[in-house]
């Protein structure tokens, strides 16, 4: 996990294994979205508009923005940092398969992008990959695309097992992350991960 943690560092990182719950999307690009901790406490909210989701921590301060690439080949998504959210920090796109939803997430480093540079990830190795079946986040797993190191996983089947849900939810998923992990990096991905698989 060093490798994704260096240039975000350890401010959103936490020593055990950390469960947080989350609202599957029906349709991209609406609302609010809350993740919470097992409490009901929330821990990261994100606030989503037609051109971009912007992700704040439990302090309502802004920690990243995600932005939609309009008029890709595939499914793409830019992650901005930096005191003025104009440094492109990641980007995710979607590949799409006849019984799976792939994902990679690519990670800059300095100097960063800026919204009007070009996409060519192309040219980059993914650092994280993500898979899902065309049920959506039903289950999904968040992994190092080179040594296969698990980040993370989000499951529907364990959301139901540990918390008290309306026998018709089929939305709340947990996402587990692992310690040391940047958990709202982690959260911000399944976010883009959501939208890009209801845009398809």
């Amino acid at each position: 996990s060093s490798g994704i943690n260096a240039e975000y560092g350890q401010k959103h990182c936490f020593t055990e294994e950390t469960r947080l719950v989350m609202k599957e999307k029906w349709w991209p690009n609406c609302g609010e979205s809350l993740i919470k901790d097992m409490d009901g406490k929330v821990i990261f909210k994100a606030v989503n508009s037609m051109t971009r989701h912007i992700v704040y921590d439990s302090y309502d301060k802004e920690i990243y923005h995600i932005r939609r690439k309009h008029f890709a080949l595939r499914q793409t998504f830019h992650i901005y940092g930096g005191l003025d959210f104009t440094e492109r920090r990641a980007t995710m796109n979607l590949r799409a398969k006849l019984c799976s939803k792939k994902a990679h997430v690519y990670i800059y480093q300095p100097p960063y992008l800026s919204p009007e540079d070009p996409t060519e990830v192309d040219i980059m190795k993914p650092a994280i990959t993500m898979v899902a079946t065309n049920f959506g986040l039903k289950e999904v797993t968040i992994y190092d695309s080179e040594s296969d190191e698990v980040y993370a996983v989000i499951s529907r089947s364990e959301a139901k097992k540990v918390l008290t849900l309306k026998k018709m939810d089929f939305k709340t998923i947990l996402l587990t992350v692992k310690p040391g992990v940047d958990a709202a990096f982690m959260a911000m991905i399944v976010l883009a991960f959501n939208d890009a698989l209801k845009a398809e």
